[in-house]
């Protein structure tokens, strides 16, 4: 199930749990009397207020942040009245709350989340420059003064997108690991001396440094 399905089920969710204490009928004053109150322990107005929410709530049409924030500020004023009684206010509004605002924070993910795949596509561009051998691709190069892409580097850079592309991993971590191989050449003392990875051009050298740095300071960025 796709993150925004789990975010929307959630809102309606909540959206049913609020509504327990607003009817008129027989099954609510059945669950009023279990909180130890009657169904004129409830004002009309609460009831009107805790419909908007919930109505709110389930409106698909509108952004899930949006009706998120509508919803709690509806939800903080009621939790701060004195008329709605203090068994509702502290059972079923407070938590009404915190479950809204831990949808907020799944809502931010999936917001940083996107951002960060947006970047990542496009510094996969980059990356088929190292990859690519077409025509194009080989005069961009010679325009940067790199003269040719050794086996070894190619054969990373490959390993670089395949983890870009990896939907097993969240964007943030797809970008860290792939910078970490971009920089294997360019760290002996961290990753060993390897006979492949000597003698590469600077131009080259200075194309994985920038490839991997835009990867993982973009996606520190966007987490922050």
């Amino acid at each position: 199930m796709l993150v925004e399905d789990l975010i929307n089920r959630e809102l309606n969710l909540v959206a049913d749990n609020i509504r327990v204490f607003i009817g008129k009928d027989k099954e609510t004053e059945k669950i009023l009397k279990n909180m130890n109150l009657s169904l004129d322990d409830i004002p009309d107005y609460v009831r009107k207020k805790v419909e908007e929410a919930s109505k709110i709530l389930k409106d698909t049409k509108k952004a899930a942040k949006e009706r998120i924030k509508k919803a709690i500020e509806i939800l903080e004023k009621l939790k701060e009245s004195e008329e709605v009684p203090a068994v509702i206010r502290n059972l079923i509004i407070s938590n009404a709350i915190n479950r809204l605002r831990d949808a907020q924070k799944n809502v931010e993910w999936k917001e940083m989340q996107e951002e960060v795949l947006e970047d990542v596509e496009k510094i996969t561009a980059d990356l088929n420059l190292l990859i690519s051998d077409d025509r194009k691709t080989k005069l961009i190069l010679k325009n940067m003064g790199i003269e040719e892409i050794p086996p070894a580097i190619r054969e990373l850079a490959k390993r670089a997108k395949e983890t870009l592309e990896d939907r097993r991993l969240d964007a943030y971590e797809r970008a860290t690991r792939a910078a970490d191989i971009l920089v294997e050449p360019l760290q002996p003392a961290i990753y060993g001396e390897k006979e492949e990875y000597k003698n590469l051009q600077p131009e080259l050298r200075g194309l994985l440094w920038e490839i991997a740095f835009n990867l993982i300071h973009k996606a520190k960025a966007r987490v922050r």
